[in-house]
């Protein structure tokens, strides 16, 4: 198929310019800033020990608009990296939330086992 060009006339040109086009715009209302309970959760990526999730109750919470949050989260941005908590804070926060043991040796087994699986299914690619 052969390529088509157009070209506009200066009359058309001109038009096309001064055609009205709608006003677009975006605003934001409020942010609602929630704080979570932490407990034992099930995600398989967690390096060593059982892993922490986010409880379904939130303790607290807090409104503001767009500009006063991105204001005091601004300073507050941390790498990836320090986003990891370690096996022992992990181990800190579980005994605070009053998990049983038996519930992580559960969990920690389930989680090798789909680790397991993970590598045995890459070994194949």
């Amino acid at each position: 198929m052969p390529l088509r060009v157009v070209s506009l006339t200066q009359q058309q040109q001109q038009s096309k310019n001064n055609s009205t086009r709608p006003n677009k715009s975006v605003r934001f209302g409020n942010t609602t800033v929630r704080q979570f309970e932490r407990m034992l959760g099930d995600h398989p990526c967690a390096e060593g020990g059982a892993p922490l999730s986010m409880s379904p109750k939130h303790v607290s919470e807090q409104q503001n608009s767009v500009d006063v949050y991105e204001g005091k989260r601004a300073d507050s941005r941390r790498p990836y990296a320090e986003m990891k908590i370690p096996l022992e804070t992990r181990v800190i926060i579980l005994k605070e939330a009053l998990t049983p043991t038996k519930e992580w040796d559960q969990v920690e087994d389930e989680i090798k086992t789909i680790q397991k699986s993970r590598t045995v299914v890459v070994n194949m690619l």
